[in-house]
């Protein structure tokens, strides 16, 4: 509920203005329902599994379709830190799956994928696209 890319400053979507008084609160999805649009779906882009099915019924639609993903930014959600992810080593087929989801802190070092603590915000996405992480 913010515009992160330039620094996490509220937006019409959260019923705030940038002196922090309350607004409108402006959603895409209901400026396409007010445009017509019949099919409308809002979706946590974590959920990897039901992310793939609406996408995939969505585009199987002869008609317009809007689907929203929708989540608290991770940078400002409070995460578990002491969830520490790693990749299993000896079970890592090296097929790179992991590094295409497009995470920075999962990084490719001296042929081993790793994930850089450091970079890492715990949002455990990567265990949902990869089986051999573990905490």
């Amino acid at each position: 509920m913010t515009t992160a890319m330039t620094g996490h400053q509220v937006h019409p979507g959260v019923g705030k203005t940038l002196s922090g008084d309350d607004t409108v609160e402006l959603k895409p999805e209901c400026f396409a329902k007010a445009a017509g649009v019949k099919n409308i779906r809002v979706v946590d882009p974590y959920d990897l599994k039901l992310l793939e099915q609406v996408l995939r019924q969505e585009l199987e639609r002869n008609e317009l379709s809007v689907v929203v993903c929708r989540r608290i930014c991770v940078l400002l959600e409070k995460l578990d830190k002491n969830n520490v992810v790693a990749i299993e080593q000896g079970k890592c087929n090296k097929c790179g799956v992991c590094i295409r989801f497009g995470c920075p802190a999962i990084q490719l070092r001296d042929g081993s994928y790793t994930i850089n603590e450091l970079l890492c915000t715990g949002c455990d996405v990567c265990a949902a696209v990869c089986k051999k992480v573990r905490y």
